[in-house]
């Protein structure tokens, strides 16, 4: 009998981290959005990756944990990227064109297949 309460505790557990889990991929799909909404009116700065790439690697880091594979590979993509461009961004630069081009299309994919998780 104790085994099977320490069982259902951890399934709520899980439950209730997973769900923590999803609100979390709804904010995260809203920041990219307004992320590249943004862009629009000016560039990325250093402070705006670092933010995205804290947000892919979470992502990342959790997706297949709860399920959703798909953003764990999307979100290691993205992080790779983010990583490397802050790597090679001198202090005070923003992120250039073809940057943001390789930037919006992950962040996309990234988005994406944190939507598709969301409607399952």
């Amino acid at each position: 009998m104790e085994h099977e309460a320490k069982i259902l505790c951890y399934e709520e557990a899980y439950r209730t981290l997973r769900i923590n889990y999803i609100n979390r991929i709804i904010s995260s799909v809203e920041a990219i959005q307004e992320l590249i909404i943004r862009k629009h009116l000016t560039r990325l700065s250093r402070g705006d990756l670092l933010c995205m790439q804290h947000l892919a690697h979470e992502l990342a880091g959790s997706g297949t944990t709860f399920g959703f594979p798909k953003i764990t590979d999307s979100g290691r993509k993205a992080d790779l990227f983010l990583h490397r461009a802050l790597k090679n961004l001198p202090e005070g630069k923003t992120l250039d064109d073809a940057g943001f081009d390789e930037f919006k299309k992950l962040m996309m994919e990234l988005s994406w297949a944190c939507l598709a998780a969301v409607r399952d």
